[in-house]
C-alpha cells in the first residue's frame, strides 16, 4: 500500500506535541509537483517562491501576501530525532492496536 501523506498532489502533517510526531508545534507538508512546491514555499517566504532569492524569478515571486513562518532550529532538530525513532513508535503502535483489537 501507499503511505500517508502520498496520495494525490501534497500531503500534510501536524507536529502538535499529541500528534505521532510530536516537535511542539507546527506542520510539513510533502509534494513531488514543482508548481505547488513554489506556491507553498513562498507561503513561508514572504511571498517569494523558492528560486526567487537566486535571480531565478518565479511567475508567482512576491504576488502572494505572506508571511516569514518557518519553524525554528531547535523544533528541526527536535524532529530529526523524532525521525529516527518513528518507525519503532509506528510498530508498538500496532501491537498495541492489535491487543486491544
Amino acid at each position: 500500500g501507499k503511505r500517508v501523506g502520498t496520495f494525490g498532489n501534497a500531503g500534510c502533517f501536524s507536529f502538535q506535541a499529541s500528534k505521532n510526531l510530536p516537535i511542539g508545534e507546527g506542520g510539513g507538508i510533502l509534494t513531488d509537483d514543482t508548481e505547488y512546491f513554489d506556491r507553498l514555499y513562498s507561503y513561508h517566504n514572504f511571498g517569494y517562491a523558492s528560486g526567487s532569492v537566486s535571480g531565478q524569478i518565479s511567475s508567482i515571486s512576491a504576488l502572494i501576501l505572506a508571511n516569514k513562518i518557518r519553524m525554528a532550529e531547535y523544533q528541526a532538530v527536535i524532529g530529526l530525532c523524532q525521525l529516527e525513532k518513528l518507525e519503532e513508535q509506528h510498530k508498538i503502535r500496532n501491537e498495541n492496536g492489535a491487543y486491544l483489537n
